[in-house]
C-alpha cells in the first residue's frame, strides 16, 4: 500500500509512513453499488451504516482520507500529498512550468495532520485536484459530520489529467 492510501472502508485503515492500522468504527463496508460521489449521501450511508465513532486523531484523519475518496467524482483527479515529492507532473508550457518552479522553489506542502479540537478534531490535508495544489481543512466532529474549507494555493499547473 502506498503512503496515503486508506485501506477497506469503515474496516482497517492504513495511514502514512509507517501503515498504522486502526479500525475506524464506522460499521461495515458498504457493497461497492452503494459507495456515493456526492456528500449528502455519503453522510447518509455513514448513518445507516451505524455512523461513526471518531475517538483519536489517527481514526479522523482516515475518516476524512475516505470521505476524499468515495465522494470525489469520476472525473475530478484528487489526490492526496504528503510532500512535493509526491506530486506527478508532466511537460508544460512556458507559463506552466514557471509555476511549477515557483513552487518547488518555496514548498509550503506538508504531511497530512489530525489535532484533538473543540468537539472534534481538526484534519489538515494538501491535495493534488484536477490542475491545482490545493490545502483542505476539515473539523470533523466524533460523530463524522464536518465542516470544510480551502485555500488553493498553487493553479493551472503542468499536471497529468487522469489519474
Amino acid at each position: 500500500m502506498r503512503r496515503g492510501d486508506v485501506g477497506r472502508f469503515g474496516g482497517v485503515e492504513r495511514v502514512g509512513d509507517g501503515e498504522v492500522e486502526r479500525d475506524a468504527q464506522v460499521g461495515s463496508a458498504p457493497p461497492s453499488s452503494e459507495l456515493v460521489d456526492d456528500q449528502p449521501a455519503f453522510f447518509d450511508l455513514v448513518r445507516s451504516r451505524g455512523g461513526a465513532q471518531l475517538t483519536d486523531p489517527g481514526i479522523a484523519l482516515g475518516y476524512v482520507l475516505g470521505f476524499l475518496e468515495v465522494t470525489r467524482g469520476p472525473s475530478v483527479l484528487v489526490r492526496p500529498i504528503h510532500n512535493i515529492a509526491d506530486i506527478p507532473w508532466r511537460p508544460g508550457t512556458a507559463e506552466e512550468e514557471g509555476r511549477r518552479a515557483a513552487l518547488l522553489a518555496d514548498s509550503p506542502i506538508r504531511p497530512p495532520t489530525a489535532v484533538p479540537a473543540d468537539d472534534g478534531f481538526r484534519v489538515e490535508v494538501w491535495l493534488v485536484v484536477d490542475q491545482r495544489i490545493q490545502l483542505n481543512s476539515f473539523d470533523v466532529a466524533h460523530d463524522g459530520t464536518m465542516a470544510t474549507e480551502f485555500r488553493v494555493v498553487a493553479a493551472d499547473l503542468p499536471l497529468p489529467i487522469a489519474r
